[in-house]
């Protein structure tokens, strides 16, 4: 599950998007690979629907994984457009 919104900042008028998820929580090889393709879903969603735009993209929520879990190098490199 997540959320995608298209804010505009007040002061500026400049736009930015903002996703949001939660991941299966729990730990074990299968729940790993459950984010995994949660984390594949996002990546492939946000390079279709905000990586053709200019826009600033902030991406926050609970993934329910250590750094080294592979949702997260999944996400990185999957989306087509850098993420820090």
């Amino acid at each position: 599950m997540f959320i995608l919104a298209n804010l505009r900042l007040k002061e500026t008028s400049q736009q930015v998007y903002v996703c949001t998820t939660h991941l299966k929580a729990r730990h074990g090889a299968l729940l790993s690979a459950l984010r995994n393709e949660q984390g594949k879903d996002i990546a492939n969603f946000l390079t279709t629907y905000a990586g053709n735009s200019n826009k600033p993209l902030i991406l926050c929520g609970d993934f329910n994984a250590v750094p080294t879990e592979p949702v997260i190098s999944t996400i990185k490199n999957r989306y087509k457009y850098k993420l820090h």
